[in-house]
């Protein structure tokens, strides 16, 4: 199959190319439904501004996709309304809520900032059960040969990957 590919790419090429023009509309609806379902989608107006709180109120497209699997369950939670301090720099906003006490962090990257506030928080506050739910967990962290899940294992966090677990919902 690969060698097919490698002898006729630029044909494939162009007749794939052929066909999103020919079939603009219907690949664009498609896509466009595909999207709906995962994301929650974003007004237009703010599609270019970065760093501002959407009218959703989430900072990031992954939260917004843990958001809509929420609401999907009907699940209740909290969006950042909780300040918990620490003695690092400042204060730690955990990104999700839930009712029964769990707070979820959503993490797409992991970089050191982050490793050392979410260990000081959790040593400060032993008394929160704070979960990571990371974008890819297999992923290396930067700068690193470790893994955000081994990363989150050996740090003594509950994590997950992708989505949030069901069972968290019905703790």
């Amino acid at each position: 199959m690969r060698l097919y590919y490698l002898k006729h790419r630029d044909r494939l090429k162009a007749q794939a190319h052929e066909y999103y023009h020919n079939n603009k509309e219907k690949v664009s609806a498609y896509a466009k439904e595909r999207h709906r379902k995962t994301y929650v989608p974003i007004p237009k107006e703010l599609h270019k501004k970065r760093g501002l709180r959407l009218e959703c109120g989430m900072r990031s497209g992954f939260e917004r996709t843990l958001a809509n699997q929420m609401n999907t369950f009907g699940v209740k939670y909290e969006y950042e309304t909780l300040e918990i301090p620490y003695t690092l720099e400042g204060k730690y906003n955990p990104d999700f809520i839930l009712t029964n006490g769990i707070i979820i962090e959503a993490k797409g990257l992991l970089d050191r900032d982050s490793k050392r506030k979410m260990i000081a928080v959790k040593k400060q506050h032993p008394e929160l059960d704070i979960r990571l739910v990371f974008m890819m967990a297999d992923k290396k962290i930067p700068g690193s040969k470790t893994t955000h899940g081994a990363w989150a294992t050996r740090a003594g966090f509950i994590w997950a990957d992708g989505l949030i677990p069901e069972e968290w919902f019905k703790e």
